[in-house]
């Protein structure tokens, strides 16, 4: 269930004469130390291992039902407050505060709004600089809390966003004509060309 407060696990061996050992990669959606019983064969118990991987024997032309045998882990919290806290020049700063349960962090960035994210970086702060951007581009991020005891993952963080940018504080730049306007908003009259120039060393 979404709240990790049940599961189970069904498994098939249609194999005619021989049993089989058959290992199910769990990692991610049940927590390492699961516990299960298979109700098929005497409540045979079953354990998730550290490497997140559930090891069940299947008797030939039958089949195996793992059942909960005890509470299981809950995933960490979700970061709720993801922030770029910093533009630069091909670079992006984040920052967050850590949730309940969270060990390490998946970041992921988009081209677009809501979607479209791809893995960035595994990181065990709550800080993360994005560098090797382009400028003028916007950039956003979602977190996923990871867990290093259980190995399961939160839901998404919030979205943030971003746009790297040049830093104009030591550029040159003037208003070359005209050195000033009056215009009145209207839908006859368009609006004065106007020209500057911008020199980034």
């Amino acid at each position: 269930m979404d709240d990790y407060s049940d599961a189970a696990v069904v498994l098939v061996n249609r194999a005619n004469t021989e049993a089989q050992t058959v290992t199910v990669d769990v990692s991610g959606y049940l927590p390492v130390g699961a516990q299960f019983s298979d109700v098929l064969a005497s409540n045979a118990p079953y354990t998730v291992d550290g490497s997140g991987q559930l090891t069940v024997n299947v008797p030939a032309m039958s089949g195996a039902v793992l059942v909960l045998a005890a509470p299981m882990a809950a995933p960490p919290a979700p970061v709720t407050d993801l922030a770029v806290t910093d533009e630069r020049n091909g670079e992006l700063d984040l920052a967050w505060s850590a949730p309940a349960g969270a060990d390490s962090y998946d970041l992921y960035r988009s081209l677009v709004s809501g979607g479209g994210y791809q893995f960035v970086a595994n990181t065990t702060g709550t800080t993360y600089t994005d560098s090797g951007l382009q400028n003028a581009v916007s950039y956003y991020y979602v977190a996923v809390s990871r867990s290093d005891s259980n190995l399961l993952a939160s839901a998404m963080s919030n979205e943030a966003w971003g746009v790297p940018q040049h830093d104009l504080s030591t550029a040159w730049y003037n208003l070359q004509w005209p050195p000033e306007i009056t215009h009145t908003i209207s839908t006859i009259t368009p609006t004065a060309n106007i020209y500057g120039q911008l020199y980034i060393a």
